[in-house]
């Protein structure tokens, strides 16, 4: 009883930052504006974007890591088309004072994605049918000034219905639908891909601008695929 108690007061606090028209709120008399919020999105004249305080390409794993005061669970994948990506994962974190899941892509040369594959102890095949490589545990602490490529943020018990959705970031550029009841709404000029999918859950997925059309390419190329078969 008193889980789903604690449940309703984060989901009523979690809406609140999404529904309510003034992002302030009342600490010890003053009044403070909230910042690094899922909208609050700042991109620069170079088409790089800033989101949760943390900007694309610049800051680092272990920025990210000392804002959530967490580590992060770091995977190595060998995918279908024979690339190689490192992401870093948190399963449970507060980030925008809402309890979530993120994913973080890390960008590193292809030379030390193969050393690092080199190294890998162990290898299996995933759902999604790339081989993920498990690394030494001395890998994390290495890769702490590794870039943040992308940011994929999933609130864990927040819903957000359309209007909530619009409400801050806007209508889409553009919607895509990817397998059933799943759609991807496009904000190019945020660097922001919002997946939709039923009851309301959203996972939110941060590049910056300058690279978002490979996000397009990417769902446009899988939309045709699934056609094809």
């Amino acid at each position: 009883m008193k889980k789903l108690i604690l449940i309703g007061i984060i989901l009523v606090a979690a809406i609140y930052l999404f529904t309510t028209n003034s992002p302030k709120q009342i600490d010890s008399g003053e009044v403070v504006q909230l910042t690094n919020l899922p909208w609050q999105i700042e991109v620069d004249d170079k088409g790089n974007s800033t989101v949760f305080g943390q900007t694309l390409g610049m800051s680092s794993l272990g920025d990210f890591q000392k804002k959530v005061g967490a580590d992060a669970a770091i995977k190595l994948f060998r995918n279908p088309d024979n690339s190689l990506s490192l992401e870093a994962f948190f399963k449970k974190i507060i980030l925008a004072r809402i309890t979530s899941k993120v994913a973080i892509k890390l960008q590193l040369s292809h030379d030390e994605l193969i050393e690092l594959e080199a190294r890998g102890i162990n290898k299996k095949v995933t759902p999604t049918g790339n081989y993920e490589i498990e690394l030494p545990r001395t890998a994390g602490a290495e890769l702490l000034d590794a870039k943040i490529a992308v940011i994929t943020w999933s609130p864990t018990w927040l819903r957000l219905d359309d209007e909530m959705v619009t409400e801050r970031f806007g209508s889409p550029h553009e919607i895509i639908d990817a397998e059933e009841s799943v759609q991807h709404w496009l904000y190019p000029k945020l660097g922001l891909d919002i997946i939709r999918k039923p009851r309301n859950k959203v996972t939110l997925h941060y590049i910056s601008p300058n690279r978002f059309e490979t996000v397009r390419e990417e769902l446009i190329a899988q939309q045709k695929k699934k056609a094809d078969d």
